[in-house]
């Protein structure tokens, strides 16, 4: 559980030349391989926390003897507005975000430990996932990060799939890595057996191909408005021929409206500039998904819709 806010953040990574010696473009593939799946691991963790953030780790120090680097992670945006809100904790000017990028590494770092820790118990590697699962999820509930994260969401197959290229890293080395939770921890040694967490090359083609988009399509309509809300980032509900769900994106319309400039109470008749994307799921089902880019209220006829099923699933 996250409880002391002050505990270190810094976490190194040692390789060790394996007894015989490895060939040097063997050797560095691996280190490099390790530390780009350390920061998959990393992201993994905090896709299902926040999606506008990734995690970042950088290298401190880097020491002689043994290549350890010693690492500590940071919070990068993915954009603009995600980049104002890290700035106001760290300067502490805004209440709402208080110490949450400081949560969310401590996060990140408490669940790292817990995958290497459970990585040396001698137990198979289904139980190491199974208690890999537990333990990460009893950690963010405890982070108190979005509300205990009541909605949180782990990305098992992501995050196997990282500790996997992770592990394969290792084997390159000689299977000579290990990890240090804090500058004055003991090393321990990272067993290599984790790539069978990554599945075989059809599952992973399959996955990437999930949520690949396959089509999509902007048209001018005229629907119905049946449910607005003024919470950002929650979808507004309309009917077109079924019921639909879509994201808003015009930010004038909706900033007017929640300002009470605009006056919405549902059934009101919308000009709407909708765009549908189409998403391949699991199993190759499609889903559709829909934006509304821009919102006008109009006086035009209502429209007669013969609907009787939802279209957004």
């Amino acid at each position: 559980m996250i409880k002391d806010k002050e505990k270190n953040l810094n976490y190194s990574l040692i390789f060790d030349v394996p007894e015989g010696g490895v060939e040097v473009n063997t050797f560095a593939a691996g280190m490099q391989d390790c530390l780009l799946a350390l920061e998959e691991i990393n992201n993994a963790i905090v896709g299902g926390i926040d999606t506008s953030i990734q995690v970042v780790s950088y290298i401190e120090r880097l020491s002689a003897g043994s290549v350890e680097f010693e690492l500590k992670d940071h919070i990068k945006a993915k954009n603009e507005k995600a980049d104002k809100a890290i700035e106001a904790s760290v300067a502490g000017v805004a209440a709402l975000y208080g110490d949450y990028t400081g949560t969310i590494l401590l996060t990140v770092k408490a669940a790292k430990d817990a995958i290497f820790k459970i990585n040396e118990k001698r137990i198979s590697n289904k139980q190491k996932r199974d208690e890999i699962k537990t333990e990460i999820t009893t950690i963010l509930k405890s982070s108190n990060l979005n509300n205990d994260l009541k909605g949180y969401y782990l990305d098992e197959k992501r995050l196997n799939r990282a500790i996997g290229h992770f592990a394969k890293g290792i084997q390159k080395t000689g299977d000579n890595v290990f990890y240090k939770g804090s500058i004055d921890a003991e090393k321990q040694r990272i067993n290599s057996s984790l790539a069978d967490y990554s599945e075989d090359e059809k599952e992973i083609s399959d996955q990437e191909e999930e949520g690949k988009i396959i089509g999509e399509n902007t048209a001018d309509k005229i629907m119905i408005l049946l449910t607005p809300t003024s919470k950002e980032g929650c979808m507004w509900e309309f009917e077109d021929e079924n019921k639909i769900k879509c994201t808003i994106e015009d930010d004038q319309f909706f900033n007017d409206y929640v300002a009470g400039k605009i006056a919405l109470h549902g059934r009101e008749i919308m000009k709407v500039k909708l765009k549908t994307v189409q998403k391949l799921l699991e199993g190759k089902k499609i889903k559709n998904e829909y934006f509304a880019l821009e919102l006008e209220k109009t006086d035009d006829p209502a429209p007669q819709f013969n609907f009787g099923k939802s279209n957004d699933k």
